[in-house]
């Protein structure tokens, strides 16, 4: 169905390129106090319950004493598809990685591509190049394929529910199962923005997208 490779704009900003580095150290590491430590007082989580939009809201929706949390999950999913640079009126900004997402999608499938499918069904792109396709859902099952950012339908798609493993559908017609952080659901997935107040760079959203 095509592919689709990460783009990072992080040298836009030569401030941003040492946090961003310590900021995929803490992500891979599972550094619980550096993430807190940058969440923005009022970070965009839901935009349907604006009341949970803060810092204790955010704990309150990820564990972070769990290392297989979503938030680290999708975060190091975030972190591998680059940066896309943002910059607005009072600072710059970079969010992870929906913007362009939506084009690249846009390009392949045309305009609102997404009402094409069923609602138990989704796009999602490999977020490497040797993505594991096995059997079953479980990394000891047998490999049955490698994805290199193509993108496949997702049979297990629901919006509402953190699936750790995502049925996906491959080009012989056949199925088999890939880990949630190796595919990104085209723009139903999460996106994050990190953007830079009073000199120092805080995570103002992190929110799933959608239609």
């Amino acid at each position: 169905m095509g592919k689709i490779y990460p783009k990072d704009e992080s040298s836009k900003d030569q401030s941003f390129i040492e946090f961003y580095s310590k900021l995929k150290s803490a992500v891979e590491n599972n550094h619980m106090n550096f993430i807190l430590d940058i969440v923005s007082p009022e970070i965009q989580l839901d935009q349907n319950e604006p009341d949970k939009n803060n810092l204790e809201g955010f704990k309150k929706k990820y564990d972070l004493r769990d290392s297989s949390n979503e938030f680290w999950v999708t975060a190091k999913k975030l972190l591998m598809l680059g940066a896309y640079y943002a910059p607005n009126q009072d600072s710059a900004a970079f969010m992870m990685p929906a913007l362009f997402y939506f084009d690249e999608y846009n390009k392949m499938f045309g305009e609102e591509y997404y009402f094409k499918f069923e609602n138990s069904e989704n796009l999602g792109n490999a977020v490497s190049d040797n993505v594991k396709v096995y059997k079953d859902e479980n990394e000891n099952s047998e490999v049955i394929g490698i994805l290199n950012y193509e993108v496949v339908k997702v049979k297990n798609f629901d919006y509402d529910k953190f699936v750790p493993w995502f049925r996906i559908e491959l080009k012989n017609g056949s199925t088999g199962y890939v880990k949630n952080g190796d595919l990104y659901l085209s723009i139903f997935d999460y996106y994050m923005v990190l953007k830079k107040i009073n000199g120092e760079w805080s995570l103002v959203a992190f929110e799933k997208t959608g239609v």
